[in-house]
């Protein structure tokens, strides 16, 4: 008879006591579990929020720029406004005979004035944008100050808006010039 083997019919206490202490997981083990994994699961919810948040001012610089670029094309489109600086700070008039039968080259770069300040701000978040001359074009905080100061070469297209909409702080600029 091998001497490692129990007698039969006799089952050894110290053999199943440990069989019962390890015939599960603890309560403190399950709990460490789940915190780790709850650490984890936040980590990527983090990771998800700035991802959203850096889409969403992506999406908002891309509108900027598109409308940049569109109030560049009424400039051009009105090259007689143009020619006369009639787009260097012009004042926004609404002017619905230019929708219709026509109007003035002056009277044009009102409209256009006009109607891409009111497109600014219901796009963008707080969003505001000048027309000016400037030979410093980055410059400026806002509509209110926005630094030009009438020399230059350049036509300066500056927009400015809130890239988080709940601070109420506008933050982020964007700037295209033109020459003249």
């Amino acid at each position: 008879m091998p001497i490692n083997q129990p007698l039969a019919g006799f089952v050894s206490h110290s053999s199943s006591a440990s069989l019962k202490a390890q015939a599960g997981f603890s309560m403190v083990e399950v709990i460490i579990a789940f915190l780790i994994l709850a650490v984890g699961l936040l980590g990527v919810a983090s990771m998800q929020k700035r991802g959203v948040e850096s889409n969403q001012a992506a999406y908002l610089r891309s509108q900027a720029i598109s409308m940049a670029q569109d109030f560049t094309g009424r400039i051009r489109a009105n090259t007689e406004a143009y020619e006369a600086n009639n787009y260097n700070d012009p004042t926004p008039k609404y002017t619905g005979s230019c929708l219709t039968t026509g109007c003035t080259a002056t009277a044009l770069a009102q409209h256009d004035y006009f109607e891409w300040k009111a497109l600014l701000a219901s796009v963008l978040p707080a969003g505001v944008g000048v027309v000016c001359i400037d030979s410093t074009p980055d410059d400026g905080d806002d509509d209110t100050s926005p630094a030009c100061d009438g020399s230059g070469n350049e036509l300066a297209i500056k927009i400015w808006w809130d890239a988080k909409p709940r601070d109420g702080v506008i933050d982020q600029f964007y700037v295209i010039g033109m020459e003249l």
